[in-house]
């Protein structure tokens, strides 16, 4: 859900939501916190994809 919120408007060519409106939703302090959050999942997607969590 991180990544559609955060993915490019066909419209606009901006993201669809900020961090701080994600950060209200995820109800964090802060952007940089919902930065943090952002971050360490998109980390964990593409270690995931690239099959480094163990799978083959």
């Amino acid at each position: 859900m991180l990544l559609a919120a955060r993915s490019t408007s066909t419209r606009t060519g901006k993201p669809l939501l900020t961090f701080k409106q994600i950060a209200a939703a995820l109800d964090v302090g802060s952007e940089q916190a919902a930065q943090g959050r952002y971050r360490r999942k998109v980390g964990n997607l593409n270690s995931s994809d690239s099959g480094a969590d163990g799978t083959p």
